[in-house]
């Protein structure tokens, strides 16, 4: 009987020794992997950059109006002669109303989402989920919203990821080339870096701008498509923006500098 038990309990330990050498050599499931928390790891490593792009820190303070340093126009540009004739309404130059081509867009939007719900294959709902990202150039809340709300963590990495790519980045203000033959800012955007300044105003001119580098770019008789692509680049580079202001109550033509430092643009629906 003895030598009976001392078997058993010698195959008990054997057996328990083979299911813990098992245990030690057999990978992690990938349901395993999950219910660890892996999850978080992504999802941290995606959400951070967000934040810097379009959660913009306080902006410096910004001088009072009576300390932007002022000096004659002649010392840099010619007198900004009065437009010479009257602007042409952007709506009566594109061919197609700005809020018809936004319904259009977020139609399209919305038939891709309905497409990646029922998408299966993940290499398709990957290259689907790039093409969406591309809307943040149309409606910048909406895609980041819609990015953020990816349940599948790397979906969510891939589709901010995107973002991030294509959103576009610049001063944030709506310009005009008028009879001047300079850029003239009509407004600004949400979260606007050249706003954020305090020192800019609807009406300014944009004779130039000093790049990083210490290049000067004269803007006169530039095409708008032109200004505008020196203008963006990437956030958080900076720019030396030279400012020329006409006053509204007839005194002379004034110019002045303003650093700004380039952010994401926020792109809305118009109203």
């Amino acid at each position: 009987m003895k030598s009976h038990a001392a078997s058993i309990l010698l195959g008990i330990a054997a057996l328990g020794a083979a299911v813990l050498h098992y245990a030690r050599q057999t990978p992690t499931s990938i349901q395993d992997t999950a219910a660890v928390g892996t999850e978080s790891t992504p999802t941290a490593e995606v959400v951070a950059p967000v934040p810097e792009r379009t959660e913009l820190p306080p902006p410096e303070p910004a001088p009072k109006p009576e300390s932007i340093p002022q000096h004659p126009v002649s010392e840099r540009a010619k007198p900004i002669p009065a437009p010479a004739a009257k602007l042409v309404p952007v709506a009566a130059r594109n061919p197609m109303d700005a809020a018809l081509y936004w319904r259009e867009m977020a139609a399209t939007f919305d038939r891709e989402r309905d497409r990646l719900e029922r998408e299966q294959d993940p290499a398709a709902r990957q290259n689907l989920i790039r093409s969406m990202a591309g809307f943040v150039r149309i409606d910048t809340p909406r895609a980041i919203g819609w990015a953020m709300g990816l349940d599948n963590p790397d979906e969510r990495r891939t589709a901010l990821e995107a973002i991030n790519q294509l959103a576009l980045s610049g001063i944030g203000a709506r310009i005009e080339v008028d009879g001047t033959g300079l850029p003239k800012i009509k407004g600004t955007t949400v979260l606007s870096a050249v706003d954020a300044t305090g020192l800019v105003q609807p009406g300014d001119y944009i004779s130039g701008m000093v790049d990083g580098n210490g290049s000067v770019i004269g803007f006169q008789g530039r095409d708008v498509r032109q200004i505008v692509q020196l203008l963006r680049g990437k956030p958080g580079t900076e720019m030396t923006l030279q400012m020329e202001r006409v006053p509204d109550d007839g005194s002379p033509p004034y110019s002045f500098d303003v650093p700004v430092q380039r952010s994401l643009i926020v792109v809305q629906p118009p109203d």
